[in-house]
């Protein structure tokens, strides 16, 4: 559990946020949290399906929700 791999979002928005002062961004930083919510919701519904997709045509085992979990929280 201790090596959880981070998701492209988590890495975008770090990036975002080492660029200069966030009070001259045209962005307001509430709203760049508000969307990053928004695509990680977004991401994990996609690994989700992609999971049970996988599980359909390979016959894996398991949860695709704790998967997720697993993998990503």
């Amino acid at each position: 559990m201790g090596n959880k791999q981070q998701t492209s979002i988590d890495w975008l928005k770090k990036q975002l946020e080492t660029y200069g002062n966030p009070s001259y961004c045209e962005v307001e930083w509430s709203m760049l949290d508000k969307l990053t919510v928004q695509a990680k919701e977004i991401d994990k519904q996609q690994k989700i399906d992609a999971y049970y997709q996988g599980e359909f045509n390979q016959g894996c085992n398991g949860s695709a929700v704790d998967y997720y979990r697993e993998t990503y929280e």
